[in-house]
């Protein structure tokens, strides 16, 4: 998966922030923190986020990720600063993110998802687990000094690992109303009916 990158993002509360608008697709795992988020489209939607949510969502949709605490929007919401992997991460903040941000035409569906992906440990326990096992690989690759012979690939595929596990997670539980909520987006290459 070419042109993929993950970088942290960790603050005390309140939080009031959407990822950069685009032809992105974004993945965000919660590792600490309680956080709303809330969408647009295709529909208007909330979704309470704890620790161990993951959450794919593009940048064509609007979207606000903030404090369940106190939800009234003060000013609009900023983006995230890229925090590097390799730096350390403040113990005391409240809220701890794992963001992965790829090109939409580098992922394959990426064009077609519009509206959030979301799955945790309740919805989709075998998914979760391989993706955040994926996580902690990601984390062993940025710790300590020597790593980066083949640092690009081996990044790319822990991202390819991310998002089979997502895909499997949809596929296993559709139907049945207890996995993972998905938005998608009419393709312009679809003929319509109705």
């Amino acid at each position: 998966m070419d042109g993929v990158y993950f970088f942290f993002f960790f603050v005390s509360y309140p939080v009031n922030k959407r990822l950069d608008p685009g032809d992105f697709s974004y993945c965000f795992m919660v590792r600490r923190g309680n956080l709303r988020l809330t969408i647009d489209f295709p529909e208007p939607k909330s979704i309470d986020l704890t620790p161990g949510a993951i959450v794919g969502i593009s940048g064509l949709a609007p979207h606000r990720i903030h404090s369940i605490q106190n939800p009234a929007e003060v000013a609009a919401p900023d983006g995230f600063p890229n925090v590097p992997i390799s730096e350390q991460i403040d113990a005391g903040s409240d809220v701890e993110l794992l963001l992965g941000v790829v090109p939409s035409e580098n992922m394959a569906l990426g064009n077609l998802i519009i509206g959030p992906i979301y799955l945790s440990e309740e919805s989709s326990p075998e998914c979760a687990r391989r993706i955040w096992k994926a996580a902690e690989m990601l984390d062993e690759e940025f710790v300590g000094a020597g790593h980066e012979y083949g640092q690009a690939i081996i990044i790319r595929r822990i991202a390819e690992i991310i998002v089979i596990n997502m895909t499997r997670s949809i596929l296993e539980n559709r139907g049945n109303g207890d996995g993972p909520e998905i938005g998608m987006m009419k393709s312009r290459g679809i003929a319509r009916s109705s």
